[in-house]
């Protein structure tokens, strides 16, 4: 199954590898694979150090993380 997602379409729309983008934030490919793919959640620093880098926003490439957060018991 392919998954297509903001950040994956941001990348593509970039004209750049996901080796150079990772490499420009910092980050190991290994990483930014199982981000993009969503298998791992970035810290916020690294969603924000990703929007710059592509020149978009956290919410555009991840949504609003707070909708994720379950609510207080």
């Amino acid at each position: 199954m392919i998954i297509v997602t903001p950040l994956k379409l941001a990348i593509v729309a970039s004209g750049r590898s996901q080796r150079e983008v990772a490499t420009a934030v910092g980050i190991s490919e290994f990483k930014l694979s199982r981000i993009v793919n969503r298998h791992v959640s970035p810290d916020a620093a690294t969603r924000a150090a990703l929007a710059r880098e592509l020149g978009s926003s956290v919410e555009a490439l991840f949504g609003d993380a707070r909708r994720r957060l379950p609510a207080a018991a």
